[in-house]
C-alpha cells in the first residue's frame, strides 16, 4: 500500500506543476508566434484548434481499426499455435488441406 501512496504522491506532484506550466507555455508560444508572424500567426493558431475535433475523430477511428486489426491477428496466431503444437496429429491424421484452408481464410 505504501507503495502505491508514493507513486499516486509522485504523479500528483508532477501533474500540479503542469496546471501552471502549460497554460504559461501556450501563451509565452503564442505571443512569440504573433510577434515573429503578425496576425497571420493567430489565423493559423486558430485553424489549429478548430481541426481538434477533426484530429479526435481521426484518431479514434484509426484506433478501431487496430483494435480490428489486432482482434484478426489473434485468430490467425492462436490457429497457427494451434497447428503447430498439433503438426504429428495433422500430419498421421491427413488433415493439412483442411487446416491450410482455415489458415488462409484467416490471413484474408
Amino acid at each position: 500500500m505504501m507503495d502505491t501512496d508514493q507513486s499516486v504522491l509522485q504523479t500528483f506532484t508532477t501533474q500540479i506543476n503542469r496546471l501552471w506550466q502549460v497554460p504559461l507555455t501556450f501563451l509565452l508560444a503564442l505571443t512569440m508566434v504573433l510577434h515573429m508572424l503578425g496576425w497571420a500567426g493567430l489565423i493559423g493558431v486558430i485553424s489549429m484548434v478548430l481541426l481538434i475535433p477533426a484530429s479526435r475523430t481521426a484518431i479514434a477511428k484509426l484506433r478501431y481499426w487496430k483494435r480490428l486489426r489486432n482482434v484478426a491477428a489473434d485468430a490467425r496466431l492462436k490457429s497457427l499455435t494451434e497447428v503447430m503444437q498439433g503438426i504429428r496429429i495433422i500430419k498421421f491424421m491427413n488433415w493439412e488441406a483442411s487446416f491450410t484452408a482455415r489458415i488462409d481464410t484467416l490471413r484474408r
